[in-house]
This record gives C-alpha cells, sequence and structure tokens, in this order.
C-alpha cells in the first residue's frame, strides 16, 4: 500500500531512484556537511519517500496545491512548483535576523534560494510558489482547502513529543476532503520505553506512533502503520558521531544520544 506509514529502509531507495534522480545531490544542498559522494542516506530517503506517496497518490499535477511545513532551503517545493503545483512554503524565521539553525536549513523570507537547483523555470516559480512564516505550534486558521501537505524531519523540532502529536491533529485542518499529508520524523529503533521527549530534537517511539494514528484516525484522518526492518547493510549500520567517518557508504540510521534512530515516514488520508 503506497500510502502506508512505515520505516527508512535501504530498499526503499531503488523504488524512488526516478525521483532522486531529478533532485539535486546532497553535497549541493548541504555543503557544509561532508556527506559523502555515493553514500545511501536518510535524507534521500525521506525527499524520496514524500514524492513517491504524493505522485502515487496523483497529487503532483496542475491544478494541485500543496503546503511545505519548515521547508528551509530544500528543493520539493521547487520540483513540485516546477511540476504545476501551487506551492505555499512555509518555514519559521525572525524578521530581519542572520541567525538560522544550520546552515541551508532556514528560509529566512527569501524565497528565492528555493529554486537555487533550477528544477523550476523562473515563470513557473513566480506563478506556482509563495513562501509564508507560520510556527508549526499555532498554524494559522486561514490555512486551508489544500490538496496535500508535507515535512521532511521538522515535526521532532517543535518542541517535545507532545508538541508534535497535536501537530499531527492540527495539520489535518489545512486539507481538504480526501487530501493527504506526508511526514518523516526521528525514530527510535534501540527502545520503546525510553527516548528524548522535549528538547531540539525529540525521538518519536513505536508506541507514540501508535498513538499519533489512533488519535488521527478519531479526528478524521486515515493512518495506517507498518514497522518493518529493513534487512539490507544499510538497514543494520548505525552511523555514530562524528557521522561518515567510520562507514562512508551508509546513513541510514545514525546514533542519537546513544538511542539507534531512522526515519519514519508517516502518511494522512484526511476522509
Amino acid at each position: 500500500m503506497y500510502w502506508e506509514s512505515r520505516l527508512c529502509r535501504e530498499i526503499d531507495l531503488l523504488k524512488f531512484k526516478k525521483y532522486l534522480k531529478q533532485l539535486p545531490s546532497l553535497q549541493e544542498v548541504y555543503p557544509s556537511f561532508g556527506i559523502p559522494e555515493g553514500i545511501k542516506h536518510r535524507k534521500n530517503w525521506e525527499w524520496g519517500f514524500i514524492i513517491y506517496v504524493l505522485d502515487k497518490a496523483r497529487m503532483i499535477k496542475e491544478g494541485k496545491r500543496g503546503l511545505g511545513f519548515a521547508v528551509g532551503e530544500e528543493p520539493l517545493p521547487s520540483y513540485f512548483a516546477g511540476r504545476g503545483v501551487q506551492i505555499l512554503a512555509t518555514d519559521l524565521w525572525e524578521e530581519n535576523s542572520s541567525e538560522q539553525w544550520f546552515d541551508h536549513q532556514n528560509l529566512k523570507g527569501n524565497k528565492r534560494v528555493l529554486n537555487r537547483y533550477a528544477l523550476c523555470s523562473p515563470e513557473k516559480f513566480e506563478k506556482n510558489l509563495e513562501i509564508r512564516n507560520i510556527n508549526m505550534n499555532s498554524i494559522p486558521d486561514d490555512l486551508k482547502d489544500f490538496d496535500f501537505c508535507w515535512s521532511s524531519c521538522a515535526v521532532e523540532h517543535v518542541g517535545s513529543l507532545d508538541l508534535g502529536k497535536e501537530f499531527f491533529i492540527n495539520q489535518l485542518n489545512v486539507l481538504k476532503s480526501g487530501g493527504i499529508s506526508v511526514h518523516t520524523v526521528e525514530f527510535n529503533v534501540s527502545s520503546n520505553e525510553d527516548t528524548i521527549e522535549m528538547g531540539d530534537t525529540a525521538i518519536f517511539r513505536k508506541c507514540d506512533i501508535e498513538n499519533i494514528a489512533a488519535c488521527v484516525n478519531a479526528s478524521g484522518g486515515e493512518m495506517v502503520c507498518t514497522f518493518k526492518n529493513g534487512w539490507f547493510a544499510g538497514d543494520k549500520f548505525v552511523d555514530t558521531p562524528p557521522y561518515y567517518h567510520t562507514n562512508r557508504h551508509f546513513h541510514l540510521h545514525l546514533d542519537i544520544e546513544g538511542y539507534n534512530c531512522t526515519s519514519y515516514g508517516i502518511v494522512i488520508r484526511k476522509k
């Protein structure tokens, strides 16, 4: 089932390959991160998963409207706009501030950076893409009737697991009936009990995902979960700090404060 919520797995990168070839490399997007070329990386999985689900749902075409949360300078807004979708790309920034969380990870009110990879013609970019300063913990009421919305590993940074759970309920309001949302989050593979529950990066457990699904399904959405692990080499290797140094082939799982973490893709359909 293409809209089933699931764990990041190495085998999926083969399925997402045709989409990833249309995007810039991770080295282009994050030049200061020292990401090795050719590495099988969870960020590629996240972008591929989001595009794959939305493409299978027939959302990436003329006449559709999409909303991106905490887009930073990721390539997805311009990719969707280039395919004819009306996109509102949102992020949270301080007006007239030069501060940012990481290089190339905060939009800072500059629309032009979203097309620095030239994924969209200048004409389509101006016509199809707008930006807005939005706090994911306080989604404005006027954001509604979108065909889809997405975020790429942003929800774990809203302050706590509880705030993240609230976001998944609240984001239903931006969708029209039949709309779909695709989000990737930090997932705790090593424990279903201990985790990081608040702070800059909260880590969702299986029990948290199951709770989100129950709440979503009781609030006018539909979310189906699976937790099947991969079996390839990249699914078994856990990258430890400083990342990319012990094994330059895989970064699908990583150690965060002693927890084995990977990405989890959440898909929700609004009834």
